[in-house]
């Protein structure tokens, strides 16, 4: 029936990436893909912005421009997922707050063998997009959420893999923590109980944004990628929309 077979007989119909043998989304190899590769200071909400993100953009995409938004691939994306449900289904501060992503060894992270040599690599996040109202046009979208450690200059390590996404992003997307920018903290008001404000690292998102600029250099292709979208993200609305 032109299935392919494992070497027991039985249906295999995953594919796996010739690099590191890691398993590929459903349907990776049919559709164009794009890379969304989400940077930013430790503790800006990038998780938090992705995962509401993943319950907006179904919406706002079906009602604005009548294009579909899914999963590509489940098990991917469960840990996203999960973190969405944790926010919508809070009825408390404490209950919607994400675990901080971590460096490496957590969920957001698997291991792979490639060249005989143990590599961690962040998971990506697939989805699925189509035009409803011109068939045939899908895209698969992939989202890569990175500890905001990892564009330190002082956590800086040579051919760090688990940010090589970079170099291949459509467009990047820096999240600007404007608790952590002392200039944004002078002018608002705040409640000093509440978490957001906990200033955990101090203000040096000018030079995480030189880092990665530095990064996307290193791997190459430096007038290319530089040329890459940016998008700025004002995070934490709650503190500053009045």
């Amino acid at each position: 029936d032109g299935e392919p077979l494992d070497h027991l007989g039985l249906l295999a119909p995953d594919i796996a990436c010739p690099h590191c043998h890691g398993r590929l989304p459903q349907g990776f190899t049919e559709f164009p893909h794009s890379i969304f590769s989400l940077v930013g200071a430790p503790s800006c909400g990038k998780s938090n912005f992705l995962a509401i993100l993943r319950d907006k953009l179904p919406k706002v995409l079906l009602n604005k421009l009548n294009v579909s938004f899914s999963d590509q691939d489940p098990e991917f994306n469960l840990t996203l997922n999960n973190r969405t449900q944790q926010i919508l289904a809070a009825s408390t501060v404490a209950e919607a707050c994400l675990d901080k992503t971590q460096i490496a060894g957590a969920d957001g992270f698997h291991k792979v063998v490639k060249d005989g040599k143990t590599l961690e690599l962040p998971v990506p996040y697939f989805f699925f997009i189509s035009d409803l109202l011109t068939p045939g046009k899908e895209i698969s979208l992939c989202f890569y959420d990175n500890a905001g450690e990892h564009f330190l200059p002082t956590h800086v390590a040579e051919n760090d893999t688990r940010i090589q996404h970079l170099k291949r992003a459509a467009s990047l997307i820096f999240m600007f923590d404007p608790v952590s920018n002392k200039e944004f903290r002078r002018r608002l008001r705040h409640d000093e109980d509440a978490p957001q404000w906990e200033l955990k690292y101090q203000d040096c998102q000018d030079v995480i944004l030189a880092q990665i600029h530095n990064e996307i250099a290193d791997l190459g292709s430096y007038v290319k990628r530089c040329r890459a979208p940016l998008a700025v993200v004002l995070a934490k609305s709650d503190l500053w929309m009045h």
